[in-house]
């Protein structure tokens, strides 16, 4: 048996899928008490297997004990997105490790936990660098945004339970999850500020997966030999420019006013936005700090080589289609949503 938490979120509905395509068997799919019906209608639909829908709540140690009792791989997609920081610790961090003492506890073959390229120490490697496994776990999270601060604690503590009660672990670090459905224009491309967008990204590659090669990749890390003890990156191929994806945005979703800020001169808006908020203690926050600008904005590059290697994975559907249909979706809901204004 396996068992997916988070599986009626973004990635886990395809995580379900994609174990449905590797053959028969159950998978007990975890989600929130309440979710919609909605939200649960592709999980019913993933043919191929005997899928269980079990309302769960990951904060509730003897409900996730029952939930993973025979279960041979667990797949830990939950997590929070968005809210406060401390939401962020009790969904992400918190409910984790409920998760691992459970798997620990019913003696779990293997444990796959869904990371992200958050964690990762990127702020000091040179401009152009490869980010492959090699790069070392982030030290300074609390620099970056309250969501990578959560994910770190979360990958760190998983290490943590692997090493000192023997969890069975496997991480794989998604880039950018897109697809249909999802929000393209994120923190990698710019941010928003006084009805413009600043593009921050320039010619900088994006790291992005589709959402079902993605899924793809979490789901074969759940029997690859070589992935338990390791972390994996999952990239897809043919990575487009921050620069690209925003001029195809402002073409075929909605129009932008767009100010490029250049990374050198980034750099110094970074450095004055410290600097200020030093200078007045904290009554201005410092929005812009040169760490964080150096990790996510800095020009650099992405290997999937490990992932082809050790999961014998390939992005299913190709970068070119992936954004068709990306942009699709988004162009659709935007529409709906300007004719349902103007209703």
């Amino acid at each position: 048996m396996r068992v997916v938490t988070g599986a009626a979120g973004f990635l886990g509905r395809e995580l379900v899928g994609a174990l449905a395509r590797q053959g028969p068997g159950r998978i007990r799919c975890l989600v929130r008490p309440g979710t919609s019906p909605d939200r649960l209608a592709p999980l019913c639909a993933a043919g191929g297997a005997d899928v269980e829908i079990v309302p769960c709540r990951l904060e509730d140690p003897a409900a996730l004990r029952a939930a993973f009792r025979g279960a041979r791989i667990v797949y830990h997609a939950a997590a929070g997105k968005r809210g406060a920081p401390a939401a962020l610790v009790q969904a992400t961090v918190v409910a984790s490790e409920h998760v691992y003492r459970a798997a620990v506890a019913e003696d779990v073959g293997r444990l796959v936990l869904v990371s992200s390229f958050g964690v990762l120490a990127v702020a000091d490697l040179p401009r152009g660098a490869v980010v492959d496994e090699g790069v070392p776990l982030e030290p300074r999270p609390e620099a970056r945004d309250p969501y990578s601060f959560a994910k770190a604690r979360q990958e760190a503590l998983a290490w943590r339970y692997a090493r000192e009660q023997g969890l069975r672990l496997a991480v794989i670090r998604p880039g950018f999850v897109f697809g249909p459905g999802q929000e393209l224009l994120g923190s990698r491309l710019g941010l928003p500020l006084f009805g413009l967008f600043l593009h921050l990204g320039g010619q900088s590659r994006v790291p992005l997966t589709f959402v079902e090669n993605c899924a793809d990749a979490v789901a074969l890390a759940g029997t690859a030999a070589g992935a338990e003890g390791s972390a994996v990156h999952v990239v897809d191929d043919d990575l487009p420019t921050s620069a690209a994806l925003l001029r195809r945005y402002c073409r075929e979703v909605a129009p932008l006013r767009v100010v490029p800020v250049p990374y050198p001169a980034l750099e110094v808006l970074a450095r004055a936005n410290a600097w200020y908020s030093a200078r007045t203690e904290g009554h201005l926050p410092p929005v812009f700090t040169p760490y964080k600008i150096r990790s996510l904005w800095k020009p650099q590059r992405y290997s999937n080589a490990r992932a082809r290697s050790v999961l014998g994975w390939r992005p299913r559907v190709p970068m070119a289609e992936a954004l068709d249909r990306t942009f699709a979706s988004l162009a659709a809901r935007r529409g709906g949503v300007t004719a349902e204004a103007h209703a």
